[in-house]
């Protein structure tokens, strides 16, 4: 083979390259949060966020304008959900993106919204909304209050209220019968 039959080839293969789509490829980062205040204070859920690197340059990233490439799962008191449990998917949950990198998240979930149930019937809701930070090992660390909203319980005063009612028909009854 002569030279120039290489340089051809190697012309062609270059402009053949060149005229090629890039393949995007999907990048993930891992994250964890813990809930800093509530019933559940020192809990810690896991996840991570997975992404086409097409959207690297965007400010941010949600399943609807990423064409689905949006992913995030979160591991929380034994459950595991997904970008899709969102109470506003397709819009969200939202990335923020720095560089490519995640740096913020917003993904809130409510007890039955979107398939949403939690095992745990103490809770009602769950966010994770905040700052996203490098921590060891690569993991982003979310320092981030996961709102554990309770259920709504009786209150004591409703039932010193019933209580009383009680202790009121007991003592006419009692008046009545003397």
């Amino acid at each position: 083979m002569t030279t120039k039959t290489l340089l051809h080839a190697a012309t062609a293969l270059v402009l053949t390259a060149a005229l090629l789509p890039a393949q995007a490829a999907p990048v993930q980062f891992a994250f964890s949060a813990t809930v800093n205040t509530g019933p559940f204070v020192g809990a810690v859920g896991t996840g991570f966020i997975r992404f086409d690197d097409a959207f690297a340059g965007a400010a941010a990233v949600s399943p609807g304008a990423a064409g689905g490439s949006l992913e995030i799962g979160f591991t929380f008191l034994g459950q595991t959900f997904h970008e899709t449990n969102d109470q506003e998917f397709p819009n969200f949950p939202l990335v923020t993106l720095f560089e490519g990198l995640p740096v913020g998240i917003d993904f809130v979930l409510a007890e039955g919204f979107s398939g949403v149930d939690f095992a745990n019937n103490a809770i009602a809701g769950l966010a994770l909304q905040g700052t996203l930070l490098p921590g060891a090992g690569g993991q982003l660390v979310a320092p981030i209050d996961i709102q554990l909203a309770p259920q709504q319980v009786p209150e004591p005063a409703s039932y010193a209220l019933a209580g009383l009612a009680l202790l009121g028909l007991s003592l006419s009854r009692r008046s009545t019968r003397r």
